[in-house]
């Protein structure tokens, strides 16, 4: 009995291992990026996204109806938009020298309650829109300050403040007192805004994550329930390094003519 032969086996081709091989691996490829894309969509269905103060309906609701109550409406030039703000809000530029300002009747605005109030200022060091480092403790020692918290450069009502403070500086300054604001915007953002519509004549610090905000009160972060909330803040802290004066909410603080009689009374008080 003749029994059958088996056939030669079949050897892979060079050419037939490579498109094995490659196909192999363009498969791990493909798995590789679904796993990751996974890893992407379970990231965001088990972590909810946190939504920031300014970029929330509510807040942008607000910042509308505060201007819409003035008769404003947004022309698209934050600088126009906050000229605007302080002529609709009847703040005007103070005129004449400091002991002319002085002379002037002025309506006391007592300091809100706030936990800060006779407590020493909350230390920082954050960067300016050049990206160099400043600490409170070396912002004019021994001196008066006006620390204010500002939105952002993106809202024309917030920062009218530092464009009003910006025309009275220099009267400011002539009582002893310096200016810093800070806000959450980045310093690219600050320098950006710099170039397109100049820079004021003061500190601009950033607090990107609002650690500084939330240490003086005005900034509170998401809950569960409830999405992160910011205000504005203008707080006076006196040579020895105390606050003594404050005003937070929703509306910025433009009243110059005040802040200027309050800071010299600090001044003569710290004169030996």
């Amino acid at each position: 009995m003749s029994s059958k032969q088996s056939g030669p086996a079949i050897a892979s081709t060079p050419a037939q291992a490579g498109r094995s091989s490659a196909s192999r691996l363009f498969l791990r490829f493909l798995g590789a990026v679904a796993a990751f894309y996974l890893v992407i969509l379970g990231y965001h269905f088990l972590v909810p996204r946190t939504v920031k103060a300014t970029e929330s309906p509510a807040f942008l609701e607000r910042c509308r109806q505060l201007c819409e109550s003035y008769g404003l409406v947004p022309t698209g030039r934050i600088d126009d938009d906050a000229r605007q703000f302080l002529e609709a809000t009847d703040q005007q530029r103070l005129r004449g020298t400091l002991e002319a300002v002085l002379s002037q009747n002025v309506e006391d605005v007592p300091s809100q309650s706030h936990p800060l109030l006779q407590q020493t200022a909350p230390d920082f060091s954050l960067l300016d829109h050049s990206r160099r480092r400043v600490a409170l403790a070396d912002i004019n020692p021994g001196r008066p300050k006006i620390i204010v918290f500002y939105y952002g450069y993106f809202c024309s009502h917030c920062v009218a403040q530092l464009f009003a403070i910006n025309d009275d500086l220099k009267l400011i300054e002539e009582t002893g007192a310096t200016v810093v604001a800070i806000s959450a915007d980045d310093p690219e953002t600050t320098a950006k805004r710099y170039s397109q519509y100049g820079e004021f004549d003061f500190l601009v610090l950033s607090d990107p994550d609002n650690a500084v905000a939330q240490a003086y009160g005005v900034f509170t972060p998401a809950t569960e329930s409830d999405d992160e909330d910011i205000q504005h803040g203008t707080f006076v802290v006196d040579g020895e390094g105390q606050i003594v004066w404050a005003e937070t909410g929703n509306t910025p603080f433009t009243n110059n003519l005040f802040l200027v009689h309050l800071l010299h009374r600090l001044s003569t008080d710290a004169t030996p």
